[in-house]
Parts: C-alpha cells; structure tokens; sequence
C-alpha cells in the first residue's frame, strides 16, 4: 500500500472519529441545556406560585393555619383527657373535640366551594382532601379500621 492511500486512511478515520466525538459532545450539551430550561421552567412555575400564595396569605392560608391549630387544639385535649389504661374519655371532651372536627370540615368545605383550593398546589390539595374524609369518616367509625396510616 502506498504511503498516500495510508495517510488518506488515517485521515478519513480521523475525520469520523472527530465528528463522532463532536456528535456525542453536540447530544451531552443538548440534554445539559434541556436540563437547565426544565429547571429554570420549575423555578419559574415555583415563583409564580409563591406570588399567588402572597395575594391569598388572609384570605385562604391564614384560615387555614387557623383551622388546622384550632383541630389540633382541640386534640391536644382530647388526648389530655384520655385514660390511656381503660381507653376512657370525658363525654364533655369527647363531643368539644368531635364539635372541632365539625367545624373544620365545616370551614374547609366553605373554603373549598368559594374556590380557595385553585390556590393550593395540588399536592396540598390532596392532603387537606384526604384528611378532611379522614376526619369525617373517624367521626362515623365505630372501631379503628387502617388505611391512612403512612399516607402522610
């Protein structure tokens, strides 16, 4: 083989092994930039999220804060009440704290039909949603059955 054709050889694999590295290198740098305008889209969406959550601080968070410690209260003193040994409960404790779970049903459900919920991030929404059922379903219960356990 003559020197010529060799060189020419080396040369034609040196030419596809450079567009197969640029090719390669071309494809990382894609992906890296779809990356980065998927994380920039992310914190746009978070951002925009949080200015909405600002406009409906007193109208739906703090409401909500409010119920939620409000339940929690009243709780807190259910369980207070509570002879952890015969499982025995005050009546006038046991119906303060089902009057609770009342109202907070009661007042998420007002919140949730003058359409406060658009404003929540689904994943908030799911949760208030599911414990709201949870609360309504243990007020009905007549013995513990599972299922929410963990879902939090």
């Amino acid at each position: 083989m003559s020197e010529k054709v060799i060189i020419g050889i080396v040369a034609g694999l040196a030419a596809l092994l450079g567009a197969l590295i640029t090719s390669l290198a071309s494809a990382y740098s894609s992906r890296q930039k779809i990356k980065e305008i998927e994380i920039q889209y992310q914190q746009k969406l978070l951002d925009t999220y949080l200015t909405n959550a600002r406009n409906y601080t007193n109208t739906l968070y703090v409401p909500l804060i409010l119920l939620l410690g409000k339940l929690g209260d009243a709780y807190q003193q259910f369980r207070k009440d509570l002879d952890i040994d015969t499982e025995a409960v005050s009546q006038d404790s046991k119906t303060a704290f089902e009057n609770a779970c009342r109202e907070f049903d009661k007042k998420l459900q007002d919140l949730f039909e003058k359409g406060a919920d658009a404003f929540l991030t689904t994943q908030l929404e799911e949760r208030l949603r599911s414990f709201r059922l949870f609360i309504i379903n243990s007020l009905e219960a007549n013995e513990p059955v599972g299922g929410f356990a963990g879902r939090w």
